[in-house]
């Protein structure tokens, strides 16, 4: 028989999880929504590891904050665990074989989204609650994530637009072999809790220091049985003289190319569009003219290549000339060569992060 005044051990048990709840409300800290730091602002850029032709490497920083989970715990401020989360992270959708992991999910605004992203964060933060007080207890800070193509042909092919996102984890575990730290298998990233928003986690990465550059230099002969020359050749009037234009990308940066040369004959140029070429390519133009009587006395004609630089606003020109001494009776025409260097014009270049 219970004693007066006395209480039964479910009673005291009952009244123990009330008063720890009790508790718990008072020193209450808010929590995550979702526990995830979210990248607000970021830009890149790519540039060369060696020479111009690769291996490529973009770089992406930016901001970040964690606005729904506070860093302080109890009234105080924590340097490192907060609440269970032992550190942030970052990983970019490079979306090469070396990222094999797909994730999907919707945006804030319910737009589905697919990143790609390898076995490893590219950057982690464990000391992210530094800089914090109890009076501003939410974190925030930046991060700088990196990846390497093998050519620039593998980093277009990854990213034709330059487009790269960054997505923000949560790691609860100190255990850096654990699942936490792998993207794609850690459930609580952005894009899972909806946080992901497309226009301030993805950036287009423009090129550093870009330096576009391109030279030109034409050549001329009568017929397929003769050699390129630069000149200068003899001929008569009615032969037709042929041309061809070697355009080369001499700078850092990829170029489309277009070739003008307005006093070849109409329809004789080809290519007659545009021309796509890496750093240390080159493509060949043709055209053709007939010398005729009204040539006389000097027929000049100027090819001038184009480049726009794709990554950068800049352009580049150079042009090359041959001169056609025209006599008015059949036998006296001489033709010669006259090379300008190529002189290319480099705007200067802006960006946009």
């Amino acid at each position: 028989m219970a004693l007066k005044g006395s209480r039964s051990p479910r009673a005291r048990y009952s009244l123990a999880i009330l008063l720890a709840v009790a508790v718990a409300a008072a020193i209450a800290v808010p929590l995550a929504l979702a526990n995830t730091a979210t990248p607000t602002t970021s830009h890149s850029t790519w540039s060369y590891v060696n020479g111009t032709s690769g291996p490529v490497k973009v770089v992406v920083s930016g901001d970040w904050n964690w606005v729904t989970q506070s860093c302080a715990s109890g009234g105080s401020v924590s340097s490192t665990d907060v609440n269970g989360h032992y550190a942030i992270g970052f990983a970019g959708s490079w979306n090469d074989s070396t990222t094999p992991n797909t994730l999907t999910g919707k945006a804030t605004n319910g737009t589905p989204i697919t990143l790609h992203v390898g076995n490893a964060m590219d950057q982690s933060i464990v000391n992210y609650c530094q800089g914090t007080t109890t009076a501003s207890p939410y974190p925030t800070g930046s991060f700088t994530i990196s990846h390497q193509y093998p050519s620039l042909a593998a980093f277009q092919a990854a990213v034709p637009n330059g487009d790269v996102c960054v997505n923000g984890y949560d790691i609860h575990k100190q255990d850096p072999t654990s699942t936490d730290w792998n993207p794609g298998k850690n459930g609580d990233n952005t894009l899972k809790a909806g946080q992901y928003v497309e226009s301030a986690m993805c950036s287009t990465a423009q090129q550093a220091n870009p330096n576009p550059a391109l030279s030109i230099v034409k050549y001329e002969r009568f017929s397929s049985a003769d050699a390129w020359v630069r000149g200068p050749i003899s001929g008569v009037a009615g032969q037709t003289v042929y041309y061809k234009m070697v355009v080369s990308n001499t700078g850092n940066t990829h170029l489309e190319i277009t070739l003008s040369d307005p006093r070849c004959d109409a329809g004789t140029l080809t290519p007659s569009d545009t021309a796509s070429l890496d750093p240390g390519g080159s493509a060949d133009f043709f055209c053709s003219h007939v010398l005729t009587s009204t040539d006389t006395p000097e027929f000049v004609n100027t090819a001038t290549a184009s480049g726009k630089s794709a990554s950068a606003s800049s352009s580049v020109s150079a042009s090359s000339q041959v001169a056609a001494e025209v006599g008015a009776v059949k036998g006296v025409k001489k033709v010669r060569h006259r090379a300008k260097p190529a002189k290319p014009v480099v705007k200067p270049a802006s960006f946009t992060g």
